[in-house]
């Protein structure tokens, strides 16, 4: 064989040594010519891509600019002096703020009636700061609720508040220099076959489940349950005198549900 790589397809050609000679040629001229193609590419692609680092350099996207955390005590705030404060965190260069309402992070409002997490107050100021985010082409991240996100306004013990599991301990005195017996207790692996969820035949008032196994269930069943209580944890207190559960302060919801999501 006269070369050291030949293309397969030359392989099943009936041609003479000349005539094989001239397409290995051009095929080699074919990927000098691909090469060259792909050297102007790539220098065409680096030059936009320089161009294109040096003018987000000069003046960089919203997303890559600092923003500003801006913390809002009520909703008893003058509302131009919150439009005024989101143009001027535009007009510094910033690319957005964090809309954070941080209710009684000093001394409560006059009128919490008036004026609490949830009352119309508090959505007016909110809707005039995104409405001035937008005008002044700023991104507008925000958080629910009073404190942080923590909690909303709702009714005690309603689906999507934060939970716990009801869990007891039991103490005992035991002394310095007792002798602890030697334990013979055994233990019995139990080998998982088939699990079913019975949750949704508890009965909510009772506490109590009616539940008969499958007819082809030749094993025993055991029946776990695990108990849940609601925290009642509230990030934010209510008024003195609450006459709604608006006015009755921020309950800390469940994070890790979409129940608490809503």
């Amino acid at each position: 064989m006269l070369y050291s790589y030949r293309p397969p397809w030359i392989q099943t050609l009936d041609l003479g040594e000349a005539e094989v000679q001239g397409l290995v040629n051009d095929s080699r001229k074919d990927i000098i010519r691909g090469i060259g193609a792909f050297t102007a590419l790539t220098a065409s692609v680096a030059t936009i891509s320089r161009a294109h680092s040096l003018d987000n350099f000069a003046s960089p996207p919203n997303t890559c600019r600092p923003k500003f955390k801006y913390w809002l005590p009520d909703a008893q705030v003058d509302i131009e002096a919150v439009t005024r404060d989101v143009a001027e965190i535009a007009s510094v260069g910033e690319g957005g703020l964090e809309f954070l309402p941080y209710y009684q992070f000093h001394s409560p409002s006059a009128n919490w009636f008036t004026y609490g997490y949830g009352t119309n107050a508090s959505r007016i100021v909110f809707r005039a700061a995104m409405e001035a985010a937008e005008k002044n082409g700023l991104l507008f991240d925000f958080s629910i609720g009073a404190n942080q996100g923590q909690g909303v306004p709702s009714e005690p013990e309603s689906v999507g508040l934060a939970l716990e599991l009801n869990s007891a301990s039991r103490t005992s005195f035991v002394l310095a220099v007792e002798e602890t017996p030697v334990s013979n207790a055994s233990s019995t692996a139990v080998k998982l076959g088939r699990v079913i969820d019975i949750t949704a035949s508890v009965e909510p008032f009772t506490r109590s489940v009616s539940w008969t196994p499958p007819v082809d269930c030749q094993n025993n069943r055991r029946i776990m349950a695990w108990y849940t209580r609601y925290t009642n944890q509230r990030s934010i207190d209510g008024a003195p005198d609450s006459t709604t559960w608006v006015q009755n302060g921020s309950w800390v919801t469940d994070h890790f549900s979409g129940a608490g999501a809503k």
